[in-house]
């Protein structure tokens, strides 16, 4: 790392089968051509934090069959194409907090079962589709604090059955609809502080079954 690589070509790893940890961060790669990953199919942990890429192609990182630890904070990713990960169905780790998203396009994480983190913090996300959240059965925390979220729409955290934890602070969110939180039956832990919220409804957290921690701290609340 601290080097000034630029780009990675394709089939830029050849050979490189039995590698387990590639660390590419702190570079100033910007493009990552089709196929750069192949051979790579031992890598257990990739980092491509603190470089300049705007953009996770489809297919990207289809190769590493074995990739459990992702970590593409700080970059300026505005874009995930669909099946950006594809291929991954052994990833437990993805971190994107520090990048320039604005949006989660359904059935984005699809292909991640056993994803356990998902860090989103310090985008711009202010639109999540219905199905932004499919197939991540297995996660268990959601990291989307810092972002421009003005509203939880019914069931949007639904597919999260085994979700224990749950960030939401310094946000925009002036509504939650009602089923909002539904599915949540295993959350212990929901921060919404530093929000917009005016109202608590009794029936905004019926289905936290579970629930330890609740953070409401620098909202707008007139009545409960």
């Amino acid at each position: 790392h601290l080097n000034q690589i630029e780009r990675i070509n394709s089939n830029a790893f050849e050979s490189m089968k039995k590698v387990k940890s590639l660390s590419l961060n702190q570079n100033q790669i910007k493009l990552i051509e089709n196929q750069a990953f192949n051979d790579l199919e031992s890598v257990e942990t990739l980092d491509l934090s603190k470089n300049q890429l705007e953009k996770i192609a489809a297919k990207m990182f289809q190769p590493m069959k074995k990739l459990s630890y992702l970590y593409l904070n700080n970059n300026k990713l505005i874009l995930i194409e669909k099946d950006g990960f594809i291929g991954l169905e052994n990833l437990e780790t993805l971190d994107l907090t520090e990048n320039h998203l604005k949006k989660i396009d359904g059935k984005l994480f699809e292909s991640l079962r056993k994803l356990n983190i998902l860090n989103l913090k310090q985008n711009q996300i202010n639109m999540i589709e219905k199905d932004g959240f499919s197939g991540l059965g297995n996660l268990e925390k959601l990291f989307l604090g810092f972002n421009r979220i003005e509203k939880i729409s019914a069931k949007l955290f639904e597919p999260l059955k085994q979700l224990e934890k749950l960030n939401l602070e310094k946000n925009k969110i002036g509504e939650i609809e009602q089923d909002g939180f539904s599915g949540l039956d295993r959350l212990v832990s929901l921060d919404l502080g530093t929000n917009r919220l005016e109202r608590i409804d009794s029936n905004m957290f019926k289905s936290l079954s579970s629930l330890k921690f609740l953070h409401l701290v620098k909202n707008q609340i007139k009545s409960i």
